[in-house]
């Protein structure tokens, strides 16, 4: 297994950013399903809080590279190179426990503010009892379905993985899905300028 993110290196990705210019989507969850009150405040899926990211939605496919996004502003993020879809498509159908599964599937660009917002919450005390929940043991790793850096929620049970319900395999592929997580957030972050 790779640790690289596969993802387009800076020349391809000064191009893509500046090439392709779409028109941007009107909706502004881009038909990902976020609970609304009465008021129009967005709830999350996955534990009912306010939503942890106020992003561009976008599919988990877009997500992991698998599929171009088109950002509000017009720029168009490219897909990943084949090699790294064929790398994750290939995870997903070996390791389900690490990606999404409704209702806490809702994947965004979030902000870096909003990716920090998310990780203390996780460190704090609804991390704890959300840890206790699912029966994760002290010090025992565990997976968000939805990454923190695309607005997963912290602490819904059905966006928590925890290590030991992993194969040994997918315990392995934790450190380099979590690596092109950080990666292809990054360039989404940078696409949409925030």
């Amino acid at each position: 297994m790779s640790s690289s993110s596969g993802g387009p290196n800076g020349e391809k990705l000064a191009s893509g950013l500046e090439g392709a210019k779409k028109e941007a989507d009107a909706s502004p969850t881009g038909g990902n399903a976020v609970s609304q009150t009465t008021e129009q405040c967005p709830k999350c899926d996955c534990c009912g809080e306010d939503a942890h990211s106020k992003g561009q939605s976008i599919t988990e496919d877009q997500f992991y590279g698998l599929e171009p996004v088109t950002c509000a502003n017009g720029t168009v993020v490219p897909a990943d190179p084949p090699n790294a879809q064929s790398y994750i498509r290939n995870l997903r159908a070996q390791c389900p426990g690490q990606f999404s599964q409704p209702p806490c599937n809702n994947y965004f660009i979030a902000t870096a503010d909003e990716k920090h917002a998310i990780l203390r919450t996780w460190k704090g005390n609804k991390g704890g009892e959300a840890r206790a929940a699912i029966g994760a043991a002290d010090g025992e790793d565990v997976s968000h379905r939805v990454p923190k850096a695309a607005g997963g929620c912290p602490v819904g049970k059905g966006n928590l993985t925890k290590s030991s319900d992993l194969s040994a395999e997918c315990q392995k592929a934790e450190g380099t899905l979590a690596n092109r997580q950080g990666k292809r957030a990054t360039l989404l972050r940078a696409g949409a300028g925030v």
